[in-house]
């Protein structure tokens, strides 16, 4: 029903999440939470997208739905599989450039 009323078939769901299954084959460092929560994110996010690219190049064409839809899903799992284990040290960084920053002023001025 939610899936439904962003927009998204069944159809769509199924070709999205194999592609993300075949996309998952790429190997990556995620714990099996992690992995979870990517793989439905990514099967959500890549039937969203390819049902609007196919609604905006092939209105007409159900087929560009379903393949779009999987070509997103095997090229998305990579992408947001990476991101979401570089998060730990992008927040690390952050961290240190902030409490680096307001210190190293001081330590400037010897």
């Amino acid at each position: 029903m939610i899936v439904a009323t962003l927009g998204v078939d069944p159809h769509q769901l199924f070709f999205a999440a194999s592609g993300a299954t075949l996309g998952a084959g790429i190997p990556s460092k995620l714990g099996r939470i992690r992995a979870m929560f990517v793989f439905a994110a990514v099967v959500l996010l890549s039937a969203m997208f390819g049902t609007a690219v196919a609604e905006l190049y092939w209105p007409e064409s159900e087929s560009a739905a379903k393949a779009s839809a999987g070509l997103f899903g095997l090229f998305f799992h990579p992408f947001v599989a990476g991101v979401v284990q570089g998060i730990p040290d992008m927040v690390k960084a952050v961290i240190a450039r902030i409490s680096g920053g307001a210190n190293s002023g001081a330590g400037d001025q010897q």
